[in-house]
């Protein structure tokens, strides 16, 4: 399954399921998101930052 990146916009709600008749098994999950990053993101994208700052710093 492929989704839009989930923005700053708010909440995302996403559903989806299933049924097998021959099993009489019946399936449907919700999704809730939210358009926050994750902590480690933001970490990785500070410290790509710095680095980058720091090769432009080295060769000026």
């Amino acid at each position: 399954m492929m989704l839009a990146p989930v923005g700053f916009g708010g909440p995302q709600t996403i559903e989806y399921g299933g049924k097998v008749s021959a099993f009489q098994f019946e399936t449907l999950v919700t999704l809730n998101l939210n358009g926050v990053p994750e902590p480690g993101s933001l970490i990785l994208a500070a410290a790509g930052m710095l680095g980058i700052a720091a090769m432009r710093r080295r060769r000026a």
